[in-house]
């Protein structure tokens, strides 16, 4: 519930901004806001300072935002045209919440071989994601990277404003202090490298993505 509603919070923060932008630039610039890399730095930085039973709260945070970005970030990349019902309810979000989510619950685990294949899947994440990024990278001019001023003033309301924000509007709950540093420390990871990923499938401004997410981090 806490993950779902700063999602929601995130986007309707991002949904005014950058209006004067051509479309293919304020579209990254929106998703790369709202969506932070909760996987590839925020899980490393919520064990490194919080230890191994923090896990649990990036996992399920991990869960919304693949279910989120599969609706919403279509949406803020592809337009309205780009959702359909179909494709809000099946998605690779949303199927793998099915599939993964009973295996977690019940303690379940898979045969060996099947187990086998899904961690070598699992290892591919992080480096396709970086070659894909690197990929749109090689094209850019990286002096150009850091004179976007656009690109810095999304970066300082994903990595400041945000963190600040969640840490201020989630205080007066009285959380558990692991659950609250989870939430926080999440909130502040850099842009997610969908972001590139995105912008390439629906046809917006790699460029400008890879630079967000390649500044940001």
């Amino acid at each position: 519930v806490l993950s779902l509603a700063t999602y929601l919070g995130y986007s309707l923060i991002a949904a005014p901004l950058f209006r004067k932008s051509p479309p293919d630039v304020r579209a990254p610039l929106r998703f790369g806001i709202v969506y932070s890399n909760v996987g590839f730095m925020g899980l490393p930085l919520v064990e490194a300072v919080l230890g191994e039973e923090a896990r649990f709260y990036v996992v399920v945070s991990m869960v919304v935002f693949n279910v989120y970005c599969w609706i919403h970030g279509v949406m803020v990349m592809g337009g309205r045209k780009a959702l359909s019902l179909r494709k809000a309810l099946i998605n690779p979000g949303s199927v793998a919440l099915v599939l993964g989510l009973p295996l977690m619950l019940g303690a379940l685990e898979l045969p060996g071989s099947v187990s086998a294949a899904v961690g070598f899947l699992a290892d591919l994440n992080t480096p396709l994601a970086m070659v894909v990024i690197g990929t749109q990278m090689s094209a850019v001019n990286l002096a150009e990277s850091f004179r976007q001023g656009r690109v810095y003033a999304a970066s300082a309301l994903r990595l400041v404003a945000l963190p600040i924000l969640t840490a201020l509007v989630l205080l007066p709950f009285d959380l558990s202090p692991m659950l609250y540093c989870t939430m926080v420390i999440l909130s502040g990871a850099p842009s997610a490298g969908n972001t590139s990923m995105f912008s390439q499938r629906f046809g917006q401004n790699t460029t400008l993505a890879a630079q967000l997410v390649s500044l940001c981090t």
